[in-house]
């Protein structure tokens, strides 16, 4: 297996400077508490394409390229992501021209992966038949149930 390289958004969101970007040392730091510091082999400041809205991220990330027994230990934990995304350097070749499929895939990838990652997600919870908001959000969880009195889920999604 081959080095992994994840991400983080920096911090900053679009519209609002009081939100400071997180330096690469600052969440290095919190990575290698789970990785080790040893398997982090190094580190940068990238882009990824953002859907412009306020209080979006900006797309600033950092980047981290770590050996593939950091990587299992982020991915496998029992602490579990700790909000880092793996990096496909194959498509996203750090610094280069972003393009459609970025945007597509940073939206997608924003998304949790796994039921342990949702606390913490905005949630919308309605009704079958409630008017919905058409406003677009990658990382909300919206929550459908059959009405009050079944209180089934009927399904689940993002945006």
């Amino acid at each position: 297996m081959k080095n992994v390289w994840v991400y983080d958004y920096d911090g900053t969101v679009q519209c609002d400077d009081t939100f400071v970007a997180i330096p690469l040392e600052t969440m290095a730091a919190k990575l290698s508490e789970v990785v080790g510091k040893e398997n982090i082999v190094s580190q940068k400041k990238s882009t990824r394409i953002m859907m412009s809205m306020c209080l979006m991220p900006t797309g600033a990330i950092n980047a981290y390229e770590l050996t593939p027994e950091g990587w299992i230990l982020l991915s496998t934990g029992i602490m579990g992501m700790i909000g880092f995304k793996r990096l496909e350097i194959e498509r996203h070749r750090l610094n280069e021209e972003p393009h459609i499929g970025q945007f597509l895939d940073s939206v997608m990838s924003s998304r949790p992966q796994f039921i342990r990652e949702l606390p913490g997600c905005e949630v919308r919870i309605y009704q079958d038949g409630d008017a919905l908001t058409k406003d677009f959000r990658p990382s909300r969880c919206n929550i459908e149930t059959s009405g009050p009195h079944t209180g089934t889920i009927k399904s689940v999604w993002f945006g």
